[in-house]
Protein backbone atom coordinates (compact mmCIF):
# COMPACT_ATOMS: atom_id res chain seq x y z
CA UNK A 1 0.00 0.00 0.00
CA UNK A 2 1.59 2.88 -1.34
CA UNK A 3 1.12 6.76 0.67
CA UNK A 4 -1.97 7.77 -1.41
CA UNK A 5 -3.69 4.88 -0.55
CA UNK A 6 -2.77 5.31 3.62
CA UNK A 7 -4.13 8.37 3.17
CA UNK A 8 -7.29 8.24 1.37
CA UNK A 9 -7.89 5.79 3.95
CA UNK A 10 -7.21 8.34 6.73
CA UNK A 11 -9.72 10.47 5.19
CA UNK A 12 -12.41 8.61 4.64
CA UNK A 13 -11.95 6.93 8.16
CA UNK A 14 -12.07 11.01 9.61
CA UNK A 15 -14.77 11.37 7.50
CA UNK A 16 -17.04 8.64 8.59
CA UNK A 17 -16.30 9.65 12.92
CA UNK A 18 -16.81 13.03 12.22
CA UNK A 19 -20.19 12.32 10.60
CA UNK A 20 -21.05 9.94 13.62
CA UNK A 21 -20.52 12.32 16.02
CA UNK A 22 -22.28 15.19 14.17
CA UNK A 23 -25.25 12.72 14.04
CA UNK A 24 -24.97 12.05 18.06
CA UNK A 25 -25.31 15.68 18.28
CA UNK A 26 -27.85 16.52 16.35
CA UNK A 27 -29.83 14.08 18.42
CA UNK A 28 -28.77 14.65 21.67
CA UNK A 29 -29.59 18.51 21.08
CA UNK A 30 -33.25 17.33 19.57
CA UNK A 31 -33.89 15.41 22.59
CA UNK A 32 -32.98 18.16 24.74
CA UNK A 33 -35.36 20.17 22.62
CA UNK A 34 -37.63 17.86 23.00
CA UNK A 35 -37.55 18.09 26.28
CA UNK A 36 -37.39 20.86 27.00
CA UNK A 37 -40.39 21.79 24.85
CA UNK A 38 -42.45 19.40 26.55
CA UNK A 39 -41.44 20.43 30.65
CA UNK A 40 -42.38 24.20 29.11
CA UNK A 41 -45.79 22.58 27.75
CA UNK A 42 -46.33 21.22 31.11
CA UNK A 43 -46.17 24.18 32.74
CA UNK A 44 -48.19 26.07 30.53
CA UNK A 45 -51.09 23.25 31.35
CA UNK A 46 -50.71 23.93 34.69
CA UNK A 47 -50.80 27.46 35.12
CA UNK A 48 -53.36 27.53 32.39
CA UNK A 49 -55.40 24.86 34.56
CA UNK A 50 -54.70 26.92 38.09
CA UNK A 51 -55.77 30.06 35.94
CA UNK A 52 -58.94 28.50 35.05
CA UNK A 53 -59.58 27.65 38.27
CA UNK A 54 -59.45 31.21 39.89
CA UNK A 55 -61.86 32.44 37.13
CA UNK A 56 -64.03 29.93 37.94
CA UNK A 57 -63.61 30.82 41.75
CA UNK A 58 -64.23 34.48 41.18
CA UNK A 59 -66.90 33.86 38.72
CA UNK A 60 -68.63 32.08 41.60
CA UNK A 61 -68.22 35.15 44.59
CA UNK A 62 -70.98 36.89 42.44
CA UNK A 63 -73.67 35.10 43.72
CA UNK A 64 -75.44 36.65 46.82
CA UNK A 65 -76.07 34.39 50.02
CA UNK A 66 -78.84 35.30 51.93
CA UNK A 67 -76.95 33.42 55.05
CA UNK A 68 -73.38 33.82 56.28
CA UNK A 69 -73.36 30.48 57.19
CA UNK A 70 -74.16 28.97 53.86
CA UNK A 71 -71.53 31.39 52.12
CA UNK A 72 -68.34 30.33 54.80
CA UNK A 73 -69.34 26.53 54.26
CA UNK A 74 -69.43 27.58 50.09
CA UNK A 75 -66.45 29.24 50.25
CA UNK A 76 -64.68 26.46 51.83
CA UNK A 77 -65.71 23.63 49.26
CA UNK A 78 -64.57 25.99 46.43
CA UNK A 79 -61.14 26.16 47.93
CA UNK A 80 -60.94 22.48 48.49
CA UNK A 81 -62.53 21.79 44.97
CA UNK A 82 -59.78 24.12 43.48
CA UNK A 83 -57.14 22.22 44.85
CA UNK A 84 -58.36 18.73 43.70
CA UNK A 85 -58.70 19.86 39.70
CA UNK A 86 -55.06 21.59 40.35
CA UNK A 87 -54.00 17.82 41.30
CA UNK A 88 -55.72 16.48 38.57
CA UNK A 89 -54.36 18.32 36.23
CA UNK A 90 -50.77 17.96 37.40
CA UNK A 91 -51.44 14.22 37.17
CA UNK A 92 -52.49 14.59 33.76
CA UNK A 93 -49.26 15.75 32.79
CA UNK A 94 -47.62 12.26 33.46
CA UNK A 95 -44.03 13.54 34.89
CA UNK A 96 -42.60 13.42 38.00
CA UNK A 97 -42.71 17.24 38.62
CA UNK A 98 -46.29 16.99 38.05
CA UNK A 99 -46.63 14.03 40.71
CA UNK A 100 -44.94 16.24 43.27
CA UNK A 101 -47.00 19.04 42.45
CA UNK A 102 -49.65 16.85 42.55
CA UNK A 103 -49.23 15.47 45.77
CA UNK A 104 -49.02 19.08 47.04
CA UNK A 105 -51.87 20.33 46.01
CA UNK A 106 -53.88 17.16 47.36
CA UNK A 107 -51.47 18.25 50.75
CA UNK A 108 -53.07 21.42 50.78
CA UNK A 109 -56.32 20.64 50.64
CA UNK A 110 -56.24 18.46 52.96
CA UNK A 111 -55.18 20.76 55.55
CA UNK A 112 -58.07 23.18 54.60
CA UNK A 113 -60.17 20.21 55.12
CA UNK A 114 -58.78 19.96 58.66
CA UNK A 115 -58.38 23.45 59.80
CA UNK A 116 -62.35 23.68 58.96
CA UNK A 117 -62.96 20.67 61.32
CA UNK A 118 -60.85 23.03 63.93
CA UNK A 119 -63.10 25.72 63.84
CA UNK A 120 -66.25 24.01 63.75
CA UNK A 121 -65.46 22.21 66.61
CA UNK A 122 -64.25 25.65 68.20
CA UNK A 123 -67.69 26.83 67.47
CA UNK A 124 -69.77 23.96 69.08
CA UNK A 125 -67.59 24.24 72.20
CA UNK A 126 -68.28 27.25 72.98
CA UNK A 127 -71.72 29.41 73.75
CA UNK A 128 -70.98 32.15 71.35
CA UNK A 129 -70.63 29.58 68.86
CA UNK A 130 -69.38 31.26 65.57
CA UNK A 131 -68.51 34.97 66.89
CA UNK A 132 -65.50 32.80 68.59
CA UNK A 133 -64.61 31.44 65.31
CA UNK A 134 -64.57 35.30 64.03
CA UNK A 135 -62.34 36.63 66.26
CA UNK A 136 -60.04 33.68 65.94
CA UNK A 137 -59.90 34.09 62.31
CA UNK A 138 -59.24 37.47 62.37
CA UNK A 139 -55.99 36.90 64.19
CA UNK A 140 -54.00 34.61 61.74
CA UNK A 141 -50.40 35.38 63.40
CA UNK A 142 -49.70 32.86 65.71
CA UNK A 143 -47.77 28.84 65.75
CA UNK A 144 -48.89 26.18 66.84
CA UNK A 145 -47.58 25.97 70.05
CA UNK A 146 -49.83 29.09 70.98
CA UNK A 147 -52.92 27.95 69.08
CA UNK A 148 -54.70 27.38 71.83
CA UNK A 149 -53.86 30.32 73.91
CA UNK A 150 -55.12 31.88 70.56
CA UNK A 151 -58.22 30.19 70.63
CA UNK A 152 -58.42 31.34 74.70
CA UNK A 153 -58.42 35.10 73.62
CA UNK A 154 -60.76 34.68 70.53
CA UNK A 155 -63.35 33.30 73.27
CA UNK A 156 -62.44 36.19 75.75
CA UNK A 157 -62.65 38.61 72.85
CA UNK A 158 -65.93 37.35 71.85
CA UNK A 159 -67.60 37.37 75.20
CA UNK A 160 -66.48 40.95 75.63
CA UNK A 161 -67.85 41.89 72.43
CA UNK A 162 -71.46 40.27 73.50
CA UNK A 163 -71.58 42.00 76.85
CA UNK A 164 -70.91 45.58 75.85
CA UNK A 165 -73.27 45.41 72.92
CA UNK A 166 -75.99 44.02 75.32
CA UNK A 167 -75.05 46.43 77.44
CA UNK A 168 -75.94 49.21 74.73
CA UNK A 169 -79.33 47.43 74.29
CA UNK A 170 -82.02 49.89 75.78
CA UNK A 171 -85.94 48.54 76.81
CA UNK A 172 -88.73 49.81 77.67
CA UNK A 173 -89.41 48.87 81.59
CA UNK A 174 -93.42 49.18 80.94
CA UNK A 175 -94.85 47.62 77.51
CA UNK A 176 -97.88 48.71 76.01
CA UNK A 177 -100.86 46.92 76.74
CA UNK A 178 -103.16 46.35 73.52
CA UNK A 179 -106.69 47.30 74.26
CA UNK A 180 -108.35 44.32 73.04
CA UNK A 181 -106.45 41.80 76.05
CA UNK A 182 -107.45 42.10 79.32
CA UNK A 183 -105.14 43.42 81.95
CA UNK A 184 -105.33 39.58 83.37
CA UNK A 185 -104.30 37.98 80.72
CA UNK A 186 -101.43 40.71 79.81
CA UNK A 187 -99.95 40.30 83.35
CA UNK A 188 -99.96 36.21 82.89
CA UNK A 189 -98.52 36.51 79.54
CA UNK A 190 -95.88 39.17 81.17
CA UNK A 191 -95.00 36.80 84.17
CA UNK A 192 -94.88 33.95 81.70
CA UNK A 193 -92.31 35.50 79.58
CA UNK A 194 -89.79 37.11 81.90
CA UNK A 195 -88.64 40.27 82.03
CA UNK A 196 -85.18 41.39 81.50
CA UNK A 197 -82.95 42.10 83.99
CA UNK A 198 -82.70 41.37 87.85
CA UNK A 199 -85.34 42.00 90.60
CA UNK A 200 -83.86 45.02 92.98
CA UNK A 201 -85.42 43.28 95.93
CA UNK A 202 -84.04 39.73 96.07
CA UNK A 203 -81.89 39.94 93.02
CA UNK A 204 -83.22 37.18 91.06
CA UNK A 205 -83.48 37.17 87.27
CA UNK A 206 -87.03 37.26 85.31
CA UNK A 207 -89.12 39.39 87.26
CA UNK A 208 -89.29 43.31 88.39
CA UNK A 209 -89.29 44.68 91.99
CA UNK A 210 -92.98 45.56 91.63
CA UNK A 211 -93.49 41.27 90.63
CA UNK A 212 -91.53 39.96 93.35
CA UNK A 213 -92.95 37.68 95.43
CA UNK A 214 -90.44 37.29 98.10
CA UNK A 215 -90.94 41.18 99.76
CA UNK A 216 -90.14 40.92 103.20
CA UNK A 217 -93.21 42.18 105.33
CA UNK A 218 -92.77 45.90 105.72
CA UNK A 219 -95.29 48.35 107.68
CA UNK A 220 -94.09 51.95 107.94
CA UNK A 221 -94.61 54.16 110.44
CA UNK A 222 -97.52 56.89 109.54
CA UNK A 223 -96.11 60.08 108.76
CA UNK A 224 -95.90 63.29 111.34
CA UNK A 225 -98.96 64.47 110.00
CA UNK A 226 -101.23 62.15 110.79
CA UNK A 227 -99.90 61.18 113.96
CA UNK A 228 -100.42 64.61 115.36
CA UNK A 229 -104.41 63.97 114.04
CA UNK A 230 -104.81 60.85 116.19
CA UNK A 231 -108.45 61.41 116.79
CA UNK A 232 -109.06 63.00 112.83
CA UNK A 233 -107.52 59.72 111.53
CA UNK A 234 -109.33 57.58 113.59
CA UNK A 235 -113.03 59.22 112.63
CA UNK A 236 -112.03 59.16 109.21
CA UNK A 237 -110.69 55.64 108.76
CA UNK A 238 -114.57 54.71 110.77
CA UNK A 239 -116.35 56.64 107.77
CA UNK A 240 -114.87 54.83 105.09
CA UNK A 241 -115.20 51.47 106.86
CA UNK A 242 -119.13 52.28 107.43
CA UNK A 243 -119.77 53.65 103.44
CA UNK A 244 -117.87 50.10 102.59
CA UNK A 245 -114.83 52.11 101.01
CA UNK A 246 -112.05 50.18 102.96
CA UNK A 247 -112.69 47.11 105.17
CA UNK A 248 -111.16 45.33 107.94
CA UNK A 249 -108.42 42.55 107.41
CA UNK A 250 -107.68 40.20 109.69
CA UNK A 251 -103.93 39.15 108.40
CA UNK A 252 -101.20 42.11 108.02
CA UNK A 253 -100.52 43.01 104.43
CA UNK A 254 -97.20 42.10 103.29
CA UNK A 255 -96.66 46.18 103.27
CA UNK A 256 -98.29 48.56 104.61
CA UNK A 257 -97.58 52.46 103.43
CA UNK A 258 -97.56 55.35 105.84
CA UNK A 259 -101.12 57.37 106.39
CA UNK A 260 -100.73 61.18 105.32
CA UNK A 261 -102.68 64.27 106.52
CA UNK A 262 -103.06 67.47 104.87
CA UNK A 263 -104.44 70.58 105.61
CA UNK A 264 -106.62 73.01 103.05
CA UNK A 265 -107.06 76.79 103.09
CA UNK A 266 -109.53 76.26 105.23
CA UNK A 267 -107.71 73.92 107.84
CA UNK A 268 -109.86 71.00 107.37
CA UNK A 269 -108.06 68.03 107.41
CA UNK A 270 -107.18 65.86 104.38
CA UNK A 271 -106.21 62.39 105.03
CA UNK A 272 -104.34 60.11 102.03
CA UNK A 273 -102.98 57.11 102.10
CA UNK A 274 -103.06 53.38 100.35
CA UNK A 275 -103.62 51.45 104.03
CA UNK A 276 -102.94 52.38 107.51
CA UNK A 277 -101.66 51.32 110.48
CA UNK A 278 -103.63 52.33 113.95
CA UNK A 279 -102.91 52.12 117.45
CA UNK A 280 -104.80 48.56 118.33
CA UNK A 281 -102.57 46.76 115.50
CA UNK A 282 -105.96 46.27 113.37
CA UNK A 283 -104.64 47.04 109.06
CA UNK A 284 -107.60 48.50 107.28
CA UNK A 285 -106.80 46.90 103.65
CA UNK A 286 -107.84 49.02 100.21
CA UNK A 287 -110.34 47.62 97.86
CA UNK A 288 -110.54 50.04 95.57
CA UNK A 289 -109.45 54.03 94.86
CA UNK A 290 -111.95 55.98 95.85
CA UNK A 291 -112.67 59.91 96.68
CA UNK A 292 -114.59 60.59 99.65
CA UNK A 293 -115.58 64.13 100.04
CA UNK A 294 -117.92 65.60 103.15
CA UNK A 295 -118.51 68.66 104.50
CA UNK A 296 -115.55 69.93 105.74
CA UNK A 297 -113.08 67.10 104.86
CA UNK A 298 -112.09 65.39 101.46
CA UNK A 299 -110.28 62.16 101.79
CA UNK A 300 -108.35 60.32 99.41
CA UNK A 301 -107.42 56.69 99.61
Amino acid sequence: MDARQIQSSISEEVNRVVSRQQSELLSSLQNMMDSRLSVFQQNIQQISASQICKIEDNLNEHYVFRKKGNENQYKHEARVLTKLKEAREHLNCGSDDGVESAKSSIAEGIEMVKNRQKVIKLADSSQLGWKVVQEYQANPIADDSDDEKKMYRAQMRAERKVFNGRKRQRFEPYQKKPATVSRMETDERSTSSGKPGRCFDCGAKGHWSRDCTKKDDKANKNNRSAREEPEFVTGEIRNLIEKGCVSRVREKPTVVNPLTVAKNRNDDGIAAGSSFEVTSNVCIGIQRKVKFTSATTEFIV
